[in-house]
């Protein structure tokens, strides 16, 4: 009898000591790199009167690519609380050259997101409203930086 008493005190214990172990927090951490898997199609907003948005927050360009009639980019900028947004302007003013440059402007809305994760964002914009009648090819400069050589065939 007491040897069975020993035996589920034994099993007791070790169970107690099993059932009482610290659950795994799943918490992220503060400067995780989050990706943002939903896709989205932006469409280009042309407006003659168009003028930067000071305003706008800073993102990183971290790949642009243009594949057939769109331009898909991979951004990365802090926050992680808020689902940001992002618009696509030019004012339509092509520059003389060959083959002729325009401007994009991607303005970034953070929604006023205080957290610090870095989180990167896939989108595509669509480029057919934007060629040229005339050209077969136009190059595209992304808010100003020419360093970033995008030529859209079409």
């Amino acid at each position: 009898m007491r040897s069975l008493a020993n035996c589920f005190l034994y099993v007791f214990i070790v169970l107690l000591s099993v059932a009482c172990k610290s659950a795994k927090k799943n918490t992220p951490e503060p400067f995780a790199v989050q990706l943002e898997i939903a896709f989205n199609l932006l469409e280009i907003n042309v407006n003659r009167e168009y003028r930067w948005n000071p305003e706008s927050v800073p993102f990183e360009i971290v790949k642009a690519e243009v594949v057939g009639n769109q331009l898909n980019m991979l951004v990365e900028y802090g926050g992680g609380c808020e689902e940001h947004e992002f618009t696509v302007h030019t004012s339509g003013a092509y520059m003389k050259s060959l083959p002729p440059k325009l401007n994009l402007w991607i303005e970034h809305d953070d929604k006023q997101d205080a957290c610090r994760a870095l989180v990167q964002k896939e989108f595509s914009i669509n480029l057919e409203k934007i060629q040229f009648a005339g050209s077969q090819e136009l190059v595209l400069i992304l808010n100003n930086r020419e360093d970033i050589d995008l030529r859209y065939k079409y």
